[in-house]
């Protein structure tokens, strides 16, 4: 029932919030004792080296959306048989696919990373160890994900948030245990990193064998059928993985190649800012993903839609309220966080430019999954992830005519743009989407939002002047929020959304 699910997505959005909390102020303060125990050069090395073995996990992340996909589709379609059938076909592939990365990774990153990457002699030993540990930290991931699989499509959000919390509290204790080791600390890093990898593969696998029948007696076998299904979806998925791993670790080898480990480390710590404020947003899709394909496998087009608008409409308001006051005072906020003098250079402009990238990604995502869901994805990925595939040549092409290391982004940013454009094309062919309704209801009134909104905290930005820092950052995110609220309940809210919104308001304040 639409009622049922939609109290369903509510509450698993409060939980995967509550877990976005604690994990981003987690993740936010390790990144900042990361970089201060390890150095910039170490900390650059360790971004990477690290992106380096991600770029071996292209056919991976294809086979974790193949999973999802077919795992939550069988859901929808309430076939236990086909189900379990589909949860041991995963689970076995990526095992199999799992060590055939690893020794290819070692045939061809080792070579890569001692005779082509721009890293000092004295640190090589150590990138090695850093590559080695990735590669193994990579592993378990891999085989971790049908895992992580079975409980979001199964919409276990409360065990999804406690085990990711669980994951970030150990990372903390893992930094804090490394500024009192005495060995090499970028190998020590390293090594904790692949230790609490292989305890959240355990912790994973003991939860969905006592809660999920389907993944109690997994048997080590490959149905046929599912094989070439899976195989066939994730051949096609890897188009657009491997665009998505080349815009991002692609550019950061080549960033190394060009301009050394010290911008890597300014990438770095974009990205970190990026991750941490991108996840409020992720986690908001993640409760709506599986209910897309689950009503598409039921063959309730009109719900889909219905999802697919007002999520993408929340989705984009969500991480236009966050990020607002990140990209009005990117420096100052960096320079708190890391204190002043540690911040690596152009890593103010880097998150500028990612979370522009991201606000354009926030109005195609929904389409993405909904396309996804139907299983004809050929033509799709050859159209998008061809074009999103040319960010990796251009950025070359730029870099090597003498081009600054924004460049990079501002081609992805490019071909982004693009891409949303065919994206919107397809979900129209494929699923029926309304282009006309989604450009007036989704894209207007997301772009009229974010216009508005920006009005009143650009003023107070130009115009306060003379004050203490704390106090100026403090009444420029208060005015952002606020501005961003007020905007998206009177242009980006229907009436039916702005009466829930109030009746839900009023409902706590009497429970209160």
């Amino acid at each position: 029932m639409p009622s049922e699910n939609n109290k369903r997505i509510a509450k698993n959005t409060v939980l995967l919030y509550f877990r976005s909390i604690i994990v981003m102020l987690i993740s936010l303060y390790t990144s900042r004792v990361v970089l201060k125990v390890l150095g910039v050069e170490n900390y650059g090395i360790y971004n990477v080296v690290g992106g380096l073995v991600s770029m071996f996990s292209l056919m991976s992340s294809s086979m974790v959306a193949a999973s999802s996909r077919f795992i939550t589709f069988e859901l929808g379609r309430n076939n236990f048989d086909k189900l379990k059938k589909t949860v041991d076909g995963c689970i076995t592939i990526h095992i199999l696919l799992g060590l055939i990365i690893l020794v290819v990774a070692e045939i061809i990153g080792v070579w890569f990373l001692n005779y082509k990457m721009n890293i000092a002699p004295d640190r090589i030993v150590a990138a090695n160890w850093v590559f080695q540990c990735s590669l193994l930290t990579f592993f378990f991931n891999l085989i971790n994900t049908p895992y992580t699989a079975i409980i979001v499509s199964h919409e276990k959000m409360n065990a999804f948030a406690y085990i990711s919390i669980l994951e970030v509290s150990m990372n903390l204790l893992g930094v804090f245990l490394l500024s009192w080791m005495l060995f090499d600390k970028l190998i020590t890093y390293a090594f904790l990193m692949l230790s609490i990898s292989v305890l959240l593969r355990i912790i994973y696998q003991i939860y969905c064998k006592i809660h999920f029948s389907e993944a109690r007696q997994i048997k080590m076998k490959i149905d046929s059928v599912l094989f070439k299904q899976l195989f066939s979806f994730t051949g096609w998925e890897m188009v657009g993985a491997s665009a998505y791993f080349l815009n991002r670790q692609g550019i950061d080898i080549l960033l190394n190649l060009f301009f050394g480990v010290v911008v890597n480390a300014a990438k770095g710590v974009a990205n970190q800012v990026q991750s941490a404020v991108y996840v409020f947003v992720s986690n908001f899709q993640m409760a709506i993903n599986p209910q897309i394909t689950k009503n598409y496998a039921a063959g309730d087009y009109q719900r889909v839609h219905f999802l697919l608008n007002q999520g993408t409409r929340f989705s984009f308001y969500l991480f236009l309220l966050l990020s607002m006051p990140v990209i009005l005072e990117t420096k100052m906020i960096l320079n708190l966080w890391l204190g002043k003098g540690n911040v690596p250079d152009y890593s103010a402009i880097f998150i500028r430019l990612a979370f522009i990238n991201l606000l354009i990604d926030c109005l195609y995502r929904f389409m993405v999954v909904a396309i996804s869901a139907t299983g004809r994805i050929k033509k799709y990925q050859l159209v998008v992830g061809g074009i999103k595939l040319l960010a990796l040549p251009l950025t070359y092409l730029f870099l090597k005519i003498g081009g600054s290391p924004v460049t990079g982004l501002l081609v992805v940013i490019s071909l982004e743009v693009l891409g949303a454009y065919f994206n919107l094309y397809f979900a129209h062919n494929m699923v029926g989407l309304d282009i006309k309704k989604f450009l007036k209801e989704v894209v207007a009134k997301s772009m009229a939002v974010m216009a508005v909104a920006f009005i009143l905290p650009l003023l107070i930005k130009f115009y306060l002047t003379a004050v203490n820092q704390y106090l100026y950052l403090g009444i420029i995110i208060s005015v952002s929020l606020l501005s961003c609220t007020l905007s998206i309940y009177y242009i980006g809210l229907v009436q039916a959304e702005k009466r829930m919104l109030i009746n839900m308001i009023l409902k706590r304040l009497r429970n209160f």
